[in-house]
């Protein structure tokens, strides 16, 4: 079954998501509790509900109000100085998100190197 972006679904053995995007190989860019995954279809149930999804219109037609989740706020720089291992790879994680899903070509992350825990 395709599924288009601002469609609820359920991952298998992560729960309920939105779709952001649909990729190539049956792949769906798919919005988990705040966090991106790409998954294959396979693992994809679709969940009904009745709600319209709202869109945004752009030249040349609209864009899902889902699929713009992250792009408006994307920064093209983090610093991960005074974090742990653990928060600075969140925190890492959740920023590479947002910025590839804002199209940003180039980022800047400032990292220290010493013997954080």
């Amino acid at each position: 079954m395709p599924y288009v972006p601002g469609d609820h679904v359920h991952v298998a053995s992560f729960g309920k998501g939105t779709v952001l995007d649909a990729r190539n190989g049956d792949r769906y860019l798919v919005d988990l509790k705040g966090r991106s995954m790409v998954v294959h279809a396979s693992q994809l149930t679709a969940l009904h509900d009745h709600t319209p999804r709202r869109t945004t219109p752009i030249a040349g037609g609209s864009v899902d109000a889902a699929s713009q989740l992250g792009r408006a706020h994307a920064q093209a720089s983090i610093d991960l100085h005074g974090m742990t291992r653990m928060e600075a790879i969140s925190a890492l994680d959740a920023f590479l998100n947002d910025a590839m899903l804002a199209g940003l070509a180039e980022v800047r992350v400032v990292h220290g190197r010493s013997g954080g825990l």
